[in-house]
């Protein structure tokens, strides 16, 4: 089988569109993708596959001779990276199966085929993200995109459902009706400014910082008006029983929030407690022993 890791997102939501540079972690839950050899049509197996889902794996799996499983540990349409896990661990498992060479920049350029089927307008963050399986600051410029890695501690994440689904592709296309604003512009320039007080605050490894530099962006998303009355009363809660920082990651519409704090357990059992879906999930960094020299990750 092959695994592709999750994603949350510490800034740049939405401006990461617009040419602004975001950082994003892989995390320790995401998808793990098997392909078999099978005499007939393919077909696919997993938690959820719908019409669409097969469609988008269609851009990649023959018409025949292929069983396709999948198991995930993410959320799906929460804002965690679950399509673009999907697309990534299905390549490198296509790629293994067929004994093909798959280097990294092929990878990439496949799993984005399949994204843009899944959100239209995809900045290539999310798949960027899982196929490196390490935090990244990622930045799309007028000749493509450019990433670096991070070196980002373990540290641990609290997750917490909001009980609601948002659409990527919506939101992208909402945000992007009022582009042309002075508002937006502004909100940008400001969005980017944080991003490089997070690179420094990274290398400092003062989390306390980075967490109150994350609720600074989800200000940031509020006024682009892609978060909701639930994910803000998530945020709030979390500040007030004592959180370094907190906001939702994604798109935004719906979909989750990210805590940062020292005392996760408690705050894990708060939202439990009061009906919440949650989960403590770590930052994750893919060994360069696990990659091999065609950018295939097994597991």
């Amino acid at each position: 089988m092959t695994f592709a890791p999750g994603k949350i997102i510490l800034t740049g939501e939405h401006s990461v569109v617009y040419g602004k540079p975001a950082i994003a972690l892989a995390i320790d839950k995401g998808i793990e993708t098997i392909a078999t050899r099978f005499e007939g049509s393919s077909y696919c197996t997993g938690p959820v596959v719908d019409e669409t889902l097969w469609k988008a794996i269609r851009t990649i799996v023959p018409e025949y001779g292929f069983k396709i499983t999948f198991r995930s540990s993410l959320p799906v349409g929460k804002g965690m990276g679950s399509s673009a896990a999907l697309s990534v661990s299905l390549c490198r498992e296509m790629a293994r199966i067929q004994s093909q060479d798959l280097s990294l920049k092929a990878l990439l350029e496949q799993a984005m085929k399949m994204e843009t089927f899944f959100h239209g307008r995809p900045s290539g963050l999310d798949h960027t993200v899982s196929a490196l399986g390490k935090a990244v600051l990622f930045q799309k410029t007028t000749t493509g995109t450019k990433w670096d890695p991070i070196d980002f501690p373990t540290v641990d994440v609290l997750i917490v459902d909001s009980g609601t689904t948002g659409s990527t592709a919506e939101m992208v296309a909402k945000v992007a009706m009022y582009a042309h604003t002075a508002k937006f512009q502004s909100i940008l320039s400001k969005m980017e400014m944080l991003s490089m007080q997070i690179v420094e605050a990274i290398t400092l490894n003062d989390f306390n910082l980075i967490g109150q530099l994350c609720t600074q962006n989800h200000q940031y998303l509020k006024e682009l008006g892609v978060s909701t009355p639930a994910i803000n009363d998530i945020v709030d809660s979390a500040l007030e029983l004592g959180a370094w920082g907190a906001k939702l990651s994604g798109s935004g519409g719906g979909g989750i929030v990210m805590i940062l704090g020292d005392e996760l357990s408690k705050l894990k059992r708060y939202y439990v407690e009061n009906g919440y879906d949650a989960f403590i999930t770590h930052s994750y960094s893919t060994t360069e022993s696990s990659i091999d020299k065609h950018g295939i990750h097994n597991v």
